[in-house]
Protein backbone atom coordinates (compact mmCIF):
# COMPACT_ATOMS: atom_id res chain seq x y z
CA UNK A 1 0.00 0.00 0.00
CA UNK A 2 2.84 2.34 0.89
CA UNK A 3 4.48 1.57 -2.49
CA UNK A 4 1.21 2.36 -4.30
CA UNK A 5 0.99 5.84 -2.60
CA UNK A 6 4.60 6.61 -3.53
CA UNK A 7 4.00 5.60 -7.20
CA UNK A 8 0.82 7.75 -7.38
CA UNK A 9 2.70 10.69 -5.81
CA UNK A 10 5.54 10.31 -8.33
CA UNK A 11 3.08 10.14 -11.25
CA UNK A 12 1.33 13.30 -10.00
CA UNK A 13 4.65 15.10 -9.64
CA UNK A 14 5.66 14.01 -13.15
CA UNK A 15 2.35 15.20 -14.65
CA UNK A 16 2.61 18.52 -12.77
CA UNK A 17 6.19 18.99 -14.00
CA UNK A 18 5.15 18.31 -17.63
CA UNK A 19 2.28 20.81 -17.36
CA UNK A 20 4.57 23.50 -15.92
CA UNK A 21 7.17 22.89 -18.62
CA UNK A 22 4.54 23.02 -21.39
CA UNK A 23 3.18 26.27 -20.00
CA UNK A 24 6.64 27.85 -19.88
CA UNK A 25 7.44 26.78 -23.44
CA UNK A 26 4.10 28.09 -24.73
CA UNK A 27 4.82 31.59 -23.34
CA UNK A 28 8.36 31.75 -24.77
CA UNK A 29 8.15 29.94 -28.10
CA UNK A 30 7.09 31.92 -31.22
CA UNK A 31 5.96 28.62 -32.76
CA UNK A 32 3.30 28.30 -30.11
CA UNK A 33 1.54 31.44 -31.39
CA UNK A 34 2.14 35.18 -31.48
CA UNK A 35 4.18 36.39 -28.51
CA UNK A 36 2.56 38.73 -26.02
CA UNK A 37 5.05 41.51 -26.88
CA UNK A 38 6.11 42.35 -30.47
CA UNK A 39 9.72 41.61 -31.35
CA UNK A 40 10.07 45.14 -32.80
CA UNK A 41 8.32 47.99 -30.99
CA UNK A 42 5.36 49.31 -32.99
CA UNK A 43 5.04 53.10 -32.88
CA UNK A 44 1.72 54.50 -31.76
CA UNK A 45 -0.09 56.13 -34.69
CA UNK A 46 -2.99 58.55 -34.44
CA UNK A 47 -5.61 57.23 -36.84
CA UNK A 48 -7.62 60.21 -38.08
CA UNK A 49 -11.37 59.85 -37.92
CA UNK A 50 -13.81 61.17 -40.51
CA UNK A 51 -14.62 64.78 -39.78
CA UNK A 52 -11.39 65.31 -37.86
CA UNK A 53 -9.27 68.31 -38.85
CA UNK A 54 -5.57 68.31 -39.66
CA UNK A 55 -3.82 71.68 -39.81
CA UNK A 56 -0.41 72.38 -41.32
CA UNK A 57 -1.07 76.11 -41.65
CA UNK A 58 2.06 78.26 -41.58
CA UNK A 59 1.13 81.32 -39.52
CA UNK A 60 4.48 82.94 -40.39
CA UNK A 61 3.99 82.71 -44.16
CA UNK A 62 4.25 86.06 -45.93
CA UNK A 63 0.88 87.70 -46.62
CA UNK A 64 2.23 90.31 -49.06
CA UNK A 65 3.54 90.10 -52.62
CA UNK A 66 5.76 92.96 -53.81
CA UNK A 67 6.27 91.71 -57.37
CA UNK A 68 3.77 92.20 -60.18
CA UNK A 69 5.49 89.71 -62.51
CA UNK A 70 3.21 86.69 -62.30
CA UNK A 71 4.84 83.55 -63.73
CA UNK A 72 2.50 80.65 -62.91
CA UNK A 73 -1.04 80.36 -61.64
CA UNK A 74 -2.96 77.23 -60.64
CA UNK A 75 -6.38 77.13 -59.00
CA UNK A 76 -8.57 74.08 -58.48
CA UNK A 77 -11.67 74.76 -56.43
CA UNK A 78 -15.30 73.98 -55.76
CA UNK A 79 -17.71 76.90 -55.29
CA UNK A 80 -20.27 74.68 -53.53
CA UNK A 81 -20.10 76.48 -50.17
CA UNK A 82 -20.22 79.99 -51.72
CA UNK A 83 -23.94 79.59 -52.49
CA UNK A 84 -23.71 81.91 -55.51
CA UNK A 85 -25.98 81.14 -58.50
CA UNK A 86 -23.44 82.69 -60.91
CA UNK A 87 -20.90 80.04 -59.89
CA UNK A 88 -22.85 77.01 -61.01
CA UNK A 89 -20.04 74.62 -61.95
CA UNK A 90 -19.20 71.65 -59.78
CA UNK A 91 -15.48 72.48 -59.95
CA UNK A 92 -13.16 74.94 -61.67
CA UNK A 93 -9.54 74.31 -62.63
CA UNK A 94 -7.40 77.10 -64.05
CA UNK A 95 -3.78 76.92 -65.21
CA UNK A 96 -1.57 79.64 -66.67
CA UNK A 97 2.20 79.83 -67.25
CA UNK A 98 4.18 82.73 -68.70
CA UNK A 99 7.21 81.72 -70.73
CA UNK A 100 9.13 83.83 -73.26
CA UNK A 101 6.41 86.49 -73.27
CA UNK A 102 3.65 83.98 -74.08
CA UNK A 103 1.02 82.50 -71.76
CA UNK A 104 -0.12 78.91 -72.13
CA UNK A 105 -3.07 77.91 -70.03
CA UNK A 106 -6.17 75.85 -69.51
CA UNK A 107 -9.74 76.72 -68.59
CA UNK A 108 -11.46 73.62 -67.19
CA UNK A 109 -14.99 73.44 -65.82
CA UNK A 110 -16.64 70.35 -64.36
CA UNK A 111 -20.34 69.62 -64.10
CA UNK A 112 -22.24 66.40 -63.43
CA UNK A 113 -21.24 65.02 -66.83
CA UNK A 114 -17.50 65.54 -66.33
CA UNK A 115 -14.77 68.02 -67.26
CA UNK A 116 -14.77 70.41 -70.21
CA UNK A 117 -11.18 71.53 -70.84
CA UNK A 118 -10.13 74.43 -73.07
CA UNK A 119 -6.41 74.98 -73.62
CA UNK A 120 -5.43 78.47 -74.73
CA UNK A 121 -2.54 80.81 -75.45
CA UNK A 122 -2.45 84.51 -74.62
CA UNK A 123 -0.10 87.46 -74.33
CA UNK A 124 1.50 88.77 -71.13
CA UNK A 125 -1.47 91.09 -70.67
CA UNK A 126 -3.46 88.06 -69.49
CA UNK A 127 -1.12 87.63 -66.52
CA UNK A 128 -1.28 91.35 -65.76
CA UNK A 129 -5.10 91.15 -65.55
CA UNK A 130 -4.87 88.03 -63.39
CA UNK A 131 -2.38 89.75 -61.10
CA UNK A 132 -4.78 92.70 -60.75
CA UNK A 133 -7.48 90.30 -59.52
CA UNK A 134 -5.05 88.65 -57.10
CA UNK A 135 -4.02 92.00 -55.63
CA UNK A 136 -7.52 93.55 -55.66
CA UNK A 137 -8.97 90.73 -53.57
CA UNK A 138 -5.87 90.34 -51.38
CA UNK A 139 -5.33 86.69 -52.29
CA UNK A 140 -1.75 86.85 -50.86
CA UNK A 141 -3.42 86.88 -47.43
CA UNK A 142 -4.31 83.21 -48.07
CA UNK A 143 -0.64 82.19 -48.26
CA UNK A 144 0.29 79.47 -45.78
CA UNK A 145 -3.21 78.07 -45.22
CA UNK A 146 -3.04 74.27 -45.29
CA UNK A 147 -6.14 72.68 -43.75
CA UNK A 148 -7.65 69.24 -44.20
CA UNK A 149 -10.90 67.70 -42.99
CA UNK A 150 -10.67 63.90 -42.99
CA UNK A 151 -13.29 61.98 -44.97
CA UNK A 152 -14.50 64.73 -47.30
CA UNK A 153 -14.92 63.71 -50.97
CA UNK A 154 -12.44 65.13 -53.48
CA UNK A 155 -15.14 67.30 -55.05
CA UNK A 156 -14.74 70.05 -52.46
CA UNK A 157 -12.17 72.58 -51.34
CA UNK A 158 -9.44 74.73 -52.83
CA UNK A 159 -5.91 74.26 -54.07
CA UNK A 160 -4.11 77.50 -54.98
CA UNK A 161 -0.52 77.84 -56.24
CA UNK A 162 0.81 81.18 -57.51
CA UNK A 163 4.43 81.99 -58.32
CA UNK A 164 6.09 85.31 -59.16
CA UNK A 165 9.42 85.90 -60.92
CA UNK A 166 10.80 87.24 -57.63
CA UNK A 167 10.31 83.82 -56.02
CA UNK A 168 7.37 85.11 -53.98
CA UNK A 169 4.48 82.68 -53.88
CA UNK A 170 0.98 82.03 -52.65
CA UNK A 171 0.38 78.45 -51.55
CA UNK A 172 -2.94 77.62 -49.93
CA UNK A 173 -5.24 74.63 -49.69
CA UNK A 174 -8.30 73.57 -47.73
CA UNK A 175 -10.33 70.55 -48.79
CA UNK A 176 -13.49 71.68 -46.99
CA UNK A 177 -14.25 75.12 -48.47
CA UNK A 178 -13.56 77.59 -51.24
CA UNK A 179 -10.90 79.99 -49.99
CA UNK A 180 -11.41 82.37 -52.91
CA UNK A 181 -14.06 85.08 -52.35
CA UNK A 182 -17.04 84.71 -54.68
CA UNK A 183 -16.47 88.03 -56.47
CA UNK A 184 -12.80 87.22 -57.08
CA UNK A 185 -13.67 83.76 -58.37
CA UNK A 186 -16.26 85.22 -60.75
CA UNK A 187 -13.63 87.53 -62.23
CA UNK A 188 -11.16 84.66 -62.59
CA UNK A 189 -13.84 82.48 -64.22
CA UNK A 190 -14.66 85.25 -66.73
CA UNK A 191 -10.99 85.96 -67.53
CA UNK A 192 -10.19 82.30 -68.23
CA UNK A 193 -13.47 81.72 -70.10
CA UNK A 194 -12.70 84.59 -72.46
CA UNK A 195 -9.15 83.29 -73.03
CA UNK A 196 -10.41 79.76 -73.61
CA UNK A 197 -13.04 80.92 -76.09
CA UNK A 198 -10.51 82.65 -78.38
Amino acid sequence: MKKMIIIIALILLLVLGILLLASALKNKSPAAGAPDEPLVPVPEVDVPIDGGRKSDTDKNASKKIESNDLVTFYLNCSPADLDDPDLDARRYRFKARLEDGKVTGENAVADDSGWKEEPFTAGKGFMDKLNDIIKSYDLPSLNGIHEQTIGIPDDYGTDLEVLYSSGEEILADDNSCCLIPAEALKEIVQLFAEAGAQ
